[in-house]
C-alpha cells in the first residue's frame, strides 16, 4: 500500500457512509430534494438537525428499520480504484498530500508499535523461561 491508496480507501469508505446517510434523509425529509432557499448558515445546520430528528424518530419507533433499498433515490458509489478526489486547485492538492502523508505516517507508526509489542511478548516469554530454569 501507498499513502495515496490508504487515503483513497479511507476517503471512499467515508464517502459511502455519508451517501447512505443522505439517501436515508432524502427519503424521509423532502427538504433535501429542493433547491436551497435559505441562508448558508441555515443550510449548514439542516443536515445536523435532520440527522438528530431521524435518530429521535428511529429511537421512538424501534419496530421500523431503515431500508434504503426501498428508497427510489439512488446512492452514489465510488470505487477504490477510481479517482476518489479530483483536485484542480494547488492549495487543495497540497492539503490532500499533507493529509495522506499524515495518515500514512500514523499507519506506519501503528505497524511499528504492533511489531514492537509482538517482539516484547516473545522476549518476555523467553525471560520467564530463563528465570524458571535458573531457579530450579
Amino acid at each position: 500500500m501507498t499513502k495515496e491508496e490508504l487515503f483513497n480507501l479511507w476517503h471512499v469508505s467515508t464517502w459511502n457512509i455519508i451517501e447512505r446517510i443522505f439517501s436515508i434523509l432524502k427519503c424521509q425529509f423532502q427538504i433535501l430534494l429542493l433547491a436551497p432557499e435559505y441562508d448558508v448558515d441555515v443550510q449548514a445546520c439542516i443536515p445536523v438537525v435532520l440527522c438528530t430528528l431521524h435518530n429521535f424518530i428511529y429511537s421512538c419507533n424501534e419496530n421500523e428499520e431503515d431500508d434504503v433499498t426501498s428508497c427510489s433515490i439512488p446512492m452514489m458509489k465510488m470505487s477504490i480504484t477510481g479517482s476518489a478526489m479530483q483536485v484542480d486547485d494547488l492549495a487543495a492538492s497540497r492539503l490532500w498530500d499533507d493529509i495522506a502523508v499524515a495518515m500514512w505516517n500514523n499507519y506506519q507508526a501503528i505497524l511499528v508499535e504492533r511489531a514492537q509489542r509482538s517482539i516484547d511478548l516473545d522476549s518476555g516469554s523467553d525471560f520467564f523461561e530463563e528465570e524458571v530454569t535458573s531457579t530450579l
